[in-house]
């Protein structure tokens, strides 16, 4: 009997070791490496880490868009002016009087100029 209450006890203090060594355990977030003395604690650093992260992705896509959107405008208003200077340029060689293809090509160089006026 004396041999059974030694080994219950030897178990009871197994466990105690046991839950002791669980009471004192920490908890890290796999993303920004905070330790926490609770669960719910890192899991709640985590979803709001995620969060951030998705925020900040976002911002940089945005930016990397506004970015690409300069550069493609750059690139139609030297297409425009280019585009402008090799119509003068023809008129002037081949001498064209005629008001009405001029203004023509004037009038629809407006209308798109507002046009991308309008992108903005």
């Amino acid at each position: 009997m004396e041999q059974v209450w030694l080994n219950n006890t030897k178990l009871m203090e197994d466990e105690i070791m046991e839950n002791k060594m669980y009471a004192h355990q920490q908890y890290k977030c796999a993303i920004c490496g905070k330790i926490f003395n609770e669960l719910k604690e890192r899991i709640d650093c985590e979803s709001q880490c995620l969060k951030n992260q998705e925020l900040e992705a976002k911002k940089i896509a945005e930016a990397k868009k506004k970015e690409e959107q300069e550069a493609r405008w750059a690139e139609v208003e030297m297409a425009h002016n280019h585009y402008v200077e090799l119509y003068e340029a023809y008129l002037k060689d081949y001498e064209f009087d005629n008001y009405e293809s001029t203004t023509c090509v004037y009038d629809w160089i407006d209308k798109l100029i507002k046009v991308f006026d309008n992108i903005d």
